[in-house]
């Protein structure tokens, strides 16, 4: 008497391609917040709150990690990008143009970090940062430095309001952890600052000149060969067809 052979199911090819998205790896934000003393204080951690809220109401919530450092100093920053290993670094503060960005000294007065500073810590300690966002006034010459080295940088040409800058930081992450490329969240974000900014125009550094209206102050700036519109942050990697036709909708998983 002979064993039966098992009988095999039938292959269900909706099921195969189906399993074949996968789930993006987890991505992780670091948000950098500096509010140092004899300055302007900021609302930082109202910008930090609603960062926090939108991510947690995201579609793709669970692959997004949301680190906060405050009171930043220079090693601080260092540190993090090591332990942290960041998809996007996020800095809110002072920004003062050609001269840098504004951290925060051991006595808790302003600490000028200038912009070969930064790139010199992005060289050695950033080599996993998709993208960096300068929330801040006057940021752009920090921008177009570090584009050199990270694929994605955010930068600003005028002063920005607070409350502005805080409308662009919620609308961007929203965005960003429900699926959406760098390209389309960063779209989001300036017309939700543009919008805001009719409303209350006063600027983030209080001795900075009127802003220029009709302008897009925040500036996404791209390396060379990088499609902003490619890369995400969060959501299901485009399907492999089975037929091995590739990425669907010209998309590429990040």
């Amino acid at each position: 008497m002979t064993e039966e052979e098992p009988v095999k199911k039938p292959v269900n090819h909706s099921s195969v391609r189906h399993d074949a998205r996968r789930i993006m790896p987890a991505s992780t934000i670091l948000f950098l917040a500096a509010n140092p003393l004899l300055v302007p204080t900021l609302q930082l951690n109202e910008e930090c709150r609603a960062i926090e809220k939108m991510l947690a109401m995201a579609r793709f919530r669970d692959q997004v990690r949301f680190r906060a450092c405050w009171a930043v100093r220079l090693d601080d920053l260092v540190q993090a990008l090591n332990d942290d290993m960041p998809t996007i670094l996020h800095f809110s503060g002072h920004g003062y143009g050609t001269r840098g960005i504004c951290l925060q000294s051991e006595d808790g007065s302003a600490s000028i970090v200038s912009t070969d500073e930064l790139v010199e810590i992005m060289q050695a300690a950033g080599d996993g940062v998709t993208a960096v966002v300068l929330n801040a006034c006057y940021t752009e010459p920090q921008a177009q430095a570090l584009v050199n080295h990270v694929p994605c940088v955010v930068g600003t040409s005028e002063a920005i309001e607070d409350g502005a800058a805080i409308e662009y930081s919620r609308s961007l992450y929203r965005a960003l952890a429900s699926g959406r490329s760098v390209a389309n969240a960063h779209k989001q974000g300036a017309a939700a600052f543009r919008r805001i900014r009719t409303e209350n125009r006063l600027p983030r550094n209080d001795d900075a000149a009127e802003p220029v209206r009709h302008a897009d102050i925040t500036k996404l700036l791209t390396g060379p060969g990088v499609d902003p519109n490619r890369i995400f942050i969060a959501g299901q990697e485009p399907p492999l067809d089975v037929g091995g036709r590739g990425y669907h909708d010209g998309q590429q998983p990040f």
